[in-house]
């Protein structure tokens, strides 16, 4: 049978016609599920560094009935390439300065690549962006060491549906006005399966996640993110969750 979707589940049944007619219908089979190759990655971005650009996607809405792999990203032009195994950034290097640069992301699992996510916006490698030690700045368990500066410190386990509104210019070393942070999330001990979405303050939810997980995990993600009104990214949490975010630099 064709034009059936991968990763759904179907039974099937068969009726036997001859002369006098139609059989009545076999029992059903057991579930089925039609595997291929993952759908295109979404939501391709990049953030300009010093002869590198940080690419940040979207998981594809398809995964082929088969668990990701990894996904690779390709430069244009040039043809230059990253890999990641789970989390959905990566960052392209030995890119030239001054020239624009598209990106295309593919995700892979056991049965084979899929098609390339559509290219982003062009986006121009240059030498301003600022690496930092990692500092935290939440942390939302209680009995843990502070945040670098006290604020966004034993917070509270985030509840399901919830946005922390997290002030990252001028903490962390992220300079005020940066346009951009690069921060790691962790949840741990969420209570249900979830997702995390960060995005600038002031504007919509998108409809993307940035960092997935299931019941009882403990799990982190890189994430690049724009900062909107205020100096704060929003975070969005979809089960409730343990929350910790660190920086790890910005773009001015």
């Amino acid at each position: 049978m064709t034009e059936l979707v991968n990763g759904t589940s179907y039974t099937f049944a068969v009726v036997a016609t001859n002369d006098q007619g139609d059989s009545a219908a076999s029992a059903s089979s057991a579930f089925v599920q039609p595997r291929g190759a993952p759908d295109p990655p979404t939501s391709v971005t990049g953030l300009a560094g010093d002869g590198q650009v940080v690419v940040s996607w979207a998981a594809p809405e398809s995964n082929g009935g088969e668990t990701i792999t990894g996904y690779t990203v390709t430069a244009t032009p040039g043809g230059r390439n990253c890999t990641s195994a789970e989390n959905r950034v990566c960052t392209i290097s030995g890119l030239t300065n001054g020239v624009s640069y598209s990106f295309a992301v593919t995700a892979t699992n056991n049965i084979g690549t899929g098609v390339a996510s559509l290219a982003s916006i062009a986006t121009t490698p240059s030498s301003e962006f600022v690496g930092l030690e990692p500092a935290r700045i939440l942390e939302s368990r209680r009995g843990r060491s502070s945040t670098v500066d006290g604020k966004f410190w034993q917070i509270g386990r985030r509840s399901a549906g919830s946005i922390v509104e997290l002030q990252v210019t001028g903490r962390g070393g992220v300079a005020v006005g940066a346009d951009a942070v690069v921060l790691n999330l962790t949840v741990t001990a969420p209570s249900a399966p979830g997702f995390l979405t960060v995005f600038p303050c002031g504007t919509k939810l998108p409809n993307s996640s940035n960092l997935n997980y299931v019941a009882g995990q403990t799990v982190a993600n890189a994430v690049v993110a724009r900062v909107g009104a205020g100096g704060k990214v929003c975070i969005y949490t979809k089960s409730a969750t343990e929350l910790i975010v660190d920086t790890n630099g910005y773009f001015p």
